[in-house]
């Protein structure tokens, strides 16, 4: 394991331009499930508006146990710290991700293209307001906006797998 460490490490200190792309297995260290090790019955809860309408505190307590907990009390994983001080060094240009966790971005890392979305992205179901900020999932409760309604991450509110507004940011990363 060491030599492919020392491997890993010339390739990346004799690249001209390094991109990491990156899966559910880099927050696995974190405490973050798998795909694999996701309960579907929870991941389906998740993933539903109508469960985050009628049930807003179930669904928060969901989501808190699926992904919160691992965000905010867990952190960034050893990998996602070195990325960042990779990206810091300039040996890393960008990474790109489909994971809704945001920890890249926590562990510091400026130029991620999060192209499933995370739960730093969110609208509110009420009003469509946009709020950028993971911490509004770490107040104990289902987030809310100003006029009241709920807020949902990225890409519960939209339905869909990516999220368009980063795709273009992995796609200049080439």
């Amino acid at each position: 394991m060491d030599e492919q460490i020392r491997q890993l490490q010339q390739m990346i200190d004799e690249s001209h331009f390094t991109l990491v792309i990156t899966g559910a297995g880099i927050s696995v260290a974190s405490g973050i499930p798998s795909m694999h090790g996701l309960n579907l019955a929870e991941t389906l809860q998740f993933a539903s508006t109508s469960v985050l309408k009628l049930a807003p505190e179930h669904y928060y307590r969901v989501a808190r146990h699926s992904f919160l907990d691992a965000i905010f009390e867990s952190g960034p994983s050893l990998s996602h710290k070195k990325l960042a001080e990779l990206e810091e060094k300039g040996k890393v240009q960008g990474i790109i991700t489909t994971n809704l966790d945001n920890l890249h971005s926590l562990a510091g890392s400026k130029n991620v293209a999060e192209i499933q979305g995370s739960f730093a992205v969110n609208a509110c179901l009420k009003c469509g307001k946009r709020n950028y900020d993971v911490n509004i999932w770490n107040q104990g409760k289902a987030p809310r906006c100003e006029c009241g309604g709920l807020y949902a991450c990225w890409p519960v509110y939209a339905h869909v797998g990516l999220y368009n507004d980063d795709v273009p940011k992995a796609q200049e990363s080439r």
